[in-house]
């Protein structure tokens, strides 16, 4: 086998596992949303006035943010595993707002506004036209999703920009089904019936968002670390090898000896000039380009000066 075929078989086992894992964790998500859902309504009852309803969006609220996390465990188990850096707790806490707010959204709408739902004397062209507003909002929700996800992956994974677009195409095509299966039941279904077939939509619009993002979860990789250049630690007056001199950029160099004949140093001076540079100041080279006003003879008579006291 060829490394070719290795990495394409690498890739397709990648694929198939985060296929499983997204089904299964929206799955298990959203029919715990349901089930505390569900027995919201049996403790609280059908919301009669505002405070009621106030009541049962907080539930779902809480509920969605179930989801999200148990959504985000899920997917954060493969990651973690191509990005060395995933920020697991940043990663989580975005998938579970993003789903809150998403619930927020989907419950206020017919507890507040409009009633929605399908049954069997609901024509097909109003069917159809649910289902694409719903897709509609789905693509929105899968913004959100990829979006916030996006965010709390920063600098841990590149191609975050098509992250946000499979979540916003697998999204659309996904709740179409959490949105119809439910609903189809008749009135009277047991509750554990309600919960099982809105789980079953989860798995489907799982897999649809696992689909739409596994190619961008293959080509995942963890951002190339650069390291920040630490701050010069260098004193004035002192090179960066340790030696004395005001100007760094001369340690390492080759060693120059002195035109006087002194001792070699690393900055070029000789050493007698490094002394007196230590212990009294400045020594006035016959290269020194400073313009103070001296004559070549008085800065020559200065270094002899130095030398002596040195």
């Amino acid at each position: 086998m060829t490394s070719v075929d290795s990495k394409r078989e690498r890739a397709a086992q990648l694929k198939l596992l985060w296929l499983l894992t997204c089904g299964l964790g929206e799955m298990a998500g959203l029919g715990a949303a349901l089930a505390v859902g569900a027995a919201a309504a049996l403790v609280v009852g059908a919301p009669s006035g505002a405070g009621g309803r106030v009541l049962v969006l907080a539930l779902m609220v809480a509920a969605g943010a179930l989801e999200g996390l148990i959504v985000g465990h899920f997917q954060g188990r493969i990651l973690s595993r191509l990005m060395p850096r995933f920020p697991h707790g940043r990663y989580l806490t975005a998938t579970a707002a993003a789903a809150a707010f998403g619930w927020a959204v989907g419950v206020s709408t017919p507890l507040f506004f409009i009633e929605t739902g399908f049954d069997a004397e609901t024509s097909w062209r109003a069917t159809a036209t649910t289902l694409l507003v719903v897709a509609g909002l789905g693509a929105l929700l899968g913004l959100l999703f990829g979006g916030a996800q996006a965010l709390a992956l920063d600098g841990a994974a590149k191609n975050r920009r098509l992250w946000v677009m499979g979540n916003a195409v697998g999204w659309a095509a996904g709740l179409p089904f959490v949105a119809l299966f439910p609903s189809l039941l008749p009135d009277g279904t047991p509750v554990a019936a309600v919960v099982v077939t809105g789980a079953i939509g989860g798995l489907i619009a799982g897999a649809w968002v696992a689909v739409a993002t596994a190619p961008v979860v293959v080509s995942m990789k963890a951002s190339p670390t650069t390291p920040r250049p630490e701050p010069s630690r260098c004193m004035p007056g002192r090179s960066v090898d340790g030696a004395v001199g005001d100007h760094p950029s001369r340690a390492g160099q080759q060693k120059v000896s002195s035109k006087r004949g002194g001792a070699a140093s690393n900055t070029g001076w000789p050493a007698t000039s490094i002394q007196a540079w230590a212990t009294k100041g400045r020594p006035v080279g016959d290269d020194d380009t400073e313009d103070d006003g001296a004559t070549p003879m008085t800065k020559r008579a200065s270094t002899r000066a130095w030398r002596r006291a040195a």
